[in-house]
């Protein structure tokens, strides 16, 4: 029953375009300057939803409440991530380890990463560079919060016990001391 379907669903409907992939239309139909405009029109929809794809929940609703940007580049034009993705890696991680170590808080560092609209793919390659922990399943959110962990949480917990943390003390702590 699923091929019938399948060849059924792939079948022109009486009236309708063809529907070109690339320069080649599905039905055999010619490409032309329509079908190069369709080619274009499609990869450029893929291209979107792939981006997105790596989206979580948080990231779409900003984008549809207009706080996110989608950038869409066109096929074969050199962007400064494609042309040298090393050096681009390189001096990511060395702003976001200088940005990072200047805040106080876990959130702080969150909030300065997704500012920075990287896709799960640049925050995969940003955490692999930072030589961090991360899961194949880890979306955006955790990929910030486990690049947040490691360089504000450490120092706040290790201010914590030393006893740094916020204010400096200056009395002397007394370990002798019984509380009860």
């Amino acid at each position: 029953m699923s091929s019938s379907r399948s060849s059924d669903s792939k079948r022109a409907r009486p009236g309708a375009r063809p529907v070109q992939k690339g320069n080649v239309s599905v039905d055999g139909a010619g490409g032309g300057e329509d079908g190069r405009l369709v080619a274009a029109m499609r990869t450029m929809l893929l291209g979107a939803a792939e981006a997105m794809r790596e989206w979580s929940d948080a990231d779409l609703r900003r984008f549809l409440g207009g706080e996110r940007d989608l950038t869409i580049r066109a096929v074969g034009a050199a962007s400064q991530s494609r042309a040298r993705p090393g050096r681009r890696l390189a001096e990511l991680t060395a702003e976001v380890r200088r940005r990072l170590a200047t805040m106080d808080t876990r959130e702080e560092g969150v909030a300065y990463l997704a500012g920075l609209d990287l896709n799960r793919d640049d925050l995969r390659r940003l955490v692999a560079a930072l030589d961090l922990p991360a899961t194949r399943s880890d979306n955006t959110d955790r990929l910030r919060a486990r690049v947040a962990e490691a360089l504000i949480g450490y120092r706040l917990r290790s201010q914590a016990i030393r006893g740094t943390a916020g204010t400096t003390r200056t009395d002397p702590i007394d370990f002798t001391a019984n509380d009860h």
